[in-house]
């Protein structure tokens, strides 16, 4: 992992290279994302096909003081 210098904030999206390159998400309920269908409409769309991307949608529990995530992982096309 190297120092992350650079992120592209969307208006639904973050996007940032770690060594990989991960697309970040804010979810409601990360337990209730379909996550195969909702990382494909990302990680095989026209930007990211070639190389692909790491989709990581994440929960703020605010109640817990934590973050919770999931990973679709480019290379393995799976969670």
């Amino acid at each position: 992992m190297h120092d992350v210098n650079d992120v592209e904030i969307g208006e639904n999206y973050f996007h940032l290279n770690t060594g990989s390159p991960h697309y970040v998400v804010f979810v409601e309920d990360v337990a209730k994302v379909n996550i195969i269908e909702l990382a494909h409409s990302v990680r095989y769309n026209a930007r990211f096909k070639l190389k692909g991307v790491n989709v990581n949608f994440v929960e703020i529990d605010s109640e817990n003081n934590c973050l919770k995530v999931r990973t679709y992982e480019r290379g393995v096309e799976d969670e």
